[in-house]
């Protein structure tokens, strides 16, 4: 996600950078991008295209200086804010990433990646029904996302909801029959409301979709769990 300004030096640069990103080309994007900013070091959108380069080279610390550059410069600019918020979660900041997923979603309250962006960082932080408003939030703006759905169960089995959570797990494995981490996540549910011959049912579901190992392991608690039940 870049942003075009105009200058038609600038044009070409941001066009090239843009392309070599779009390819996988991250060192040679960052090259085109240090272009801009150091010819244009007051427009804090390049700051972003740079900061976005440097994330995909893993310099995650230059990333962030990048980002916070531009929001200092411009406090209200949408893409600086969400790509610091997202990429503070993605290094497990996420009390720094619920705090810029608020600021965005003041400037763009109408986008439902921002929602399911910050409904993430609450269920990290064990913030659970505020966690599941974010998922509904993001549900009743992009109902098409499905993975809004799947996210919104973890909360959910966080609080023991099991039903609820298989409702939202369904939708994904209808959506993505091919996932096996949606098997084993109805699996668990299925095992903690007692429904231990279907829970294993979906064990083996989860297994020939990927997850061997993980699903022998919860196959294993659950008939343990079933047998303790019986006694």
């Amino acid at each position: 996600m870049f942003f075009n300004l105009f200058g038609q030096t600038n044009e070409k640069l941001l066009k090239s950078g843009q392309d070599k990103f779009d390819k996988g080309d991250f060192r040679s994007a960052l090259k085109d991008f240090e272009k801009l900013v150091k010819k244009n070091p007051d427009v804090p959108d390049f700051y972003v295209n740079r900061g976005l380069a440097k994330q995909e080279l893993q310099d995650f610390d230059g990333a962030l200086i990048d980002f916070s550059k531009a929001i200092e410069m411009n406090n209200g600019l949408e893409i600086a804010w969400y790509s610091r918020a997202d990429l503070n979660a993605k290094l497990g900041k996420f009390e720094e990433s619920i705090t810029d997923f608020n600021r965005v979603i003041e400037i763009n309250s109408n986008n439902g990646m921002y929602y399911h962006g910050r409904g993430m960082a609450k269920y990290n932080t064990n913030m659970y029904q505020e966690a599941i408003d974010d998922f509904d939030k993001a549900i009743d703006l992009n109902p098409e996302f499905i993975e809004s759905y799947y996210s919104r169960s973890f909360p959910k089995i966080a609080l023991k909801r099991y039903d609820s959570a298989i409702e939202d797990i369904d939708k994904m494995i209808k959506a993505k029959p091919f996932y096996g981490g949606a098997y084993l996540m109805k699996a668990k549910c299925l095992g903690k409301l007692e429904r231990f011959e279907e829970a294993l049912e979906y064990c083996n579901q989860a297994k020939d979709k990927g997850y061997k190992d993980e699903a022998e392991r919860l196959a294993k608690m659950i008939k343990e769990e079933k047998a303790n039940t019986k006694k």
